[in-house]
């Protein structure tokens, strides 16, 4: 909590970006920004948004994971999208595409 409080902050620009950063840094950066802290901050991206039962992943690097976690928090308002995915998906559309 205290890197995410204070260092990532520190380091300038969005959260994914920040964690790019560390990540590159050096070993123990590497080391930190693990894929399991990646899942939950973009769980946590996902929840804030609503979208936590609309969409899923599967990614197991972290670079997509870090790439997954800035397109969430930088690719605008997800809000106008849910009732279409919802439809599809309540129509039976599986692996919905989204223009990303």
């Amino acid at each position: 909590e205290v890197e995410k409080g204070v260092l990532f902050p520190l380091l300038g620009g969005d959260l994914a970006i920040s964690l790019a950063r560390v990540r590159t840094t050096c070993r123990l950066g590497g080391e930190r920004v693990s894929a399991d802290l990646l899942r939950s901050l973009i769980d946590a991206q996902l929840t804030g948004k609503g979208l936590q039962d609309i969409i899923s992943y599967d990614l197991s690097s972290v670079g997509h994971l870090q790439r997954f976690l800035y397109i969430i928090d930088n690719s605008g308002e997800w809000a106008g999208w849910e009732p279409i995915i919802r439809v599809a998906k309540h129509q039976g559309r599986r692996g919905v595409k989204l223009p990303i």
